[in-house]
């Protein structure tokens, strides 16, 4: 009975690094995949950024219509990167990533400077 608790125990142990192992390593991925969308912004890369999300992907944003797919975020993109705003001070700042099964997400906020009429805005 000892042989067999003692297997046992050995058997969850493995079970639970290789659960955080493979945990951390989502994490990685998704900071990774944050770190390649705000690089995107700054260069304004409008194919890389459709390249990063799923086909099926929707947009909320303040003020604006809900984007739906590669079609409705390019649009997006498009119109937000002909209004010459400087996006070299884009920044991303996660608060959260949760990862659930083939589910993962990051929340957080973003920010950058721009300038309107003369005033540096920061936003």
């Amino acid at each position: 009975m000892k042989k067999l608790t003692s297997f046992l125990l050995i058997i969850l142990a493995i079970l639970m690094y290789n659960c955080q192992s493979s945990k951390k390593s989502d994490l990685d991925a998704i900071r990774k995949q944050s770190n390649q969308w705000d690089d995107a912004i700054r260069a304004k890369d409008v194919d890389k950024i459709i390249s990063l999300l799923a086909p099926d992907a929707i947009g909320l944003y303040a003020e604006e219509p809900i984007r739906v797919g590669a079609d409705g975020f390019r649009e997006s993109n498009e119109s937000w990167f002909a209004e010459n705003i400087d996006f070299s001070s884009w920044n991303t700042k996660i608060d959260t990533i949760i990862v659930s099964g083939n589910l993962g997400y990051n929340r957080g906020t973003y920010r950058y400077s721009m300038n309107i009429n003369g005033k540096l805005v920061e936003t």
